[in-house]
């Protein structure tokens, strides 16, 4: 057994024996509360079973209680012909949507007037990747923009923000195979703090990593972000980005992160999140990688991360 694995050992039964622990003294409580208001006193003969029993009954509880769980319901127990899918390009309904929810998530200063963002995804219909379930509902989104070094250095030294972009500045689906500048402008999911929501963050994690392998992987341009919170922060150091400036240097006055994202890179950081192609079907890709329930001789999971190395925060923003 790893160190890993040794410490996940000691963690998942140090919460066991507390929760044993915290049911028997509940249990012991009540009883000998109600045997005291009932005046109720035992023969002695009947305390080692009852004894046994509590320990027992305590064992049971605790158990289902700490009982490890690594998918929600909604993902595993689906009951449906169709899959959850990471649409790209988006058709009208999805960027109507996904803009809505980046409303919500982000910082008014950081995003984009909804006309001009049309135009950028009328010059390249490649930056946006919509996350929907097996009802075709949003679950969330990243939008990756391919820049001309005519914007792309002025925002790496802080001169310009994201809103001031235009049209003219990002590369058409024909210029993306030598692009050098790569800037993450959003990624957010639907309800992020909750159970559901970590494990829609998860997949859309790993369809961006899978994107930025097909689009990208054999260019190895500067990818660019920029926090102005700290979970987007969190998140862009635990993507091992590295800081190049701060508030104090932009006009955004937000955070800015980049680092040179090779085929090796991504795959690196692949390795960490675990596969999820049995989950999401990247449209993409055309034919469908996902394996049906109904097809399956056991239930659709992702595969587990090689390399155990960070949680997705729970937070909605990875670049805001």
């Amino acid at each position: 057994m790893g160190k890993a694995d040794h410490l996940r050992f000691l963690s998942r039964h140090k919460r066991l024996a507390l929760a044993v622990g915290t049911s028997l003294a509940a249990i012991l409580a009540i009883t000998s509360a109600v045997f005291t208001i009932g005046g109720w006193h035992p023969a002695i003969v009947y305390i080692a079973p009852f004894a046994a029993a509590v320990v027992v009954i305590s064992i049971v509880m605790a158990k289902r209680a700490t009982a490890p769980q690594f998918l929600p319901i909604e993902l595993v127990g689906l009951r449906t012909d169709n899959a959850i899918t990471l649409h790209c390009p988006a058709d009208t309904k999805l960027r109507s949507q996904a803009k809505r929810l980046a409303a919500d998530a982000f910082k008014r200063s950081f995003v984009l007037d909804p006309n001009v963002y049309e135009q950028l995804w009328l010059k390249n219909n490649y930056i946006l990747a919509c996350l929907c379930d097996e009802k075709d509902k949003l679950r969330g989104f990243f939008d990756v923009i391919p820049l001309r070094a005519s914007f792309a250095e002025p925002l790496l030294q802080g001169r310009v923000s994201e809103t001031q972009m235009t049209h003219d500045d990002v590369l058409s689906p024909s210029e993306m195979g030598s692009c050098e500048y790569l800037y993450i402008a959003g990624v957010a999911v639907e309800n992020p703090d909750s159970y559901v929501g970590r494990n829609y963050a998860y997949v859309l994690i790993w369809g961006l990593l899978e994107y930025l392998k097909t689009f990208y992987g054999s260019t190895g341009p500067l990818l660019i972000a920029v926090a102005s919170t700290e979970p987007g922060k969190a998140l862009l150091e635990k993507f091992e980005l590295k800081w190049e400036n701060g508030a104090d240097e932009r006009v955004d006055g937000g955070n800015l992160y980049a680092i040179r994202m090779s085929k090796q890179e991504i795959e690196r950081r692949q390795e960490w999140i675990g596969n999820w192609s049995k989950i999401c079907n990247l449209s993409w890709k055309g034919k469908s990688n996902v394996v049906h329930l109904k097809d399956a001789k056991r239930p659709r999971r992702p595969s587990a991360a090689k390399v155990k190395h960070w949680d997705v925060p729970g937070p909605n923003s990875a670049a805001k």
